[in-house]
């Protein structure tokens, strides 16, 4: 605020809430030339303060959205970990029981050669046997994982 005293006379009121008020008065005693001075390096040293404070502040959310940047990029980073994890897991567990299905379907086969090899009296037992023999290898080969497996090699462009 600018008030217009006696004549000759200027005062400057400034007021702020972060600061005390500041009065500049030209007189006899005090010269309005170095009060002015005063008041402006006041000022200037507001301005300062409050660009430096700005600065930091940005400084502070920079910093606050390269962290929550950072925390996103691990969670992902542990995800794709825990995923790559499960992954092997299913696979293994996969292997595991591909082998245990082969190895049952050759059992069973083994198991059919020794019937077959077996003699029987009797046509009709001959041919319940085949048709026995046929059945438990149809089993077999329907519990074997080989063929499918192999086929999953044959991957065509």
């Amino acid at each position: 605020m600018v008030r217009e005293r006696q004549a000759g006379e200027l005062a400057f009121n400034v007021s702020r809430d972060a600061l005390p008020d500041f009065t500049v008065t030209g007189d006899a005693d005090n010269k309005l030339e170095s009060q002015l001075n005063r008041f402006l390096c006041r000022l200037y040293r507001s301005v300062v303060s409050a660009r430096e404070k700005v600065k930091q502040w940005e400084a502070e959310e920079e910093q606050q959205r390269l962290r929550t940047i950072a925390a996103a990029a691990e969670r992902e980073q542990l995800a794709i970990e825990a995923a790559e994890r499960a992954a092997e897991k299913a696979k293994r567990e996969g292997l595991l029981s591909e082998v245990t299905n082969w190895q049952q379907a050759q059992r069973i086969r083994d198991y059919v050669r020794a019937i077959a090899d077996e003699p029987v009296d009797g046509r009709p037992a001959q041919h319940e046997r085949a048709r026995w023999c046929a059945w438990a290898l149809d089993v077999a080969d329907d519990i074997c994982p080989l063929p499918g497996r192999l086929k999953s090699f044959d991957i065509e462009a």
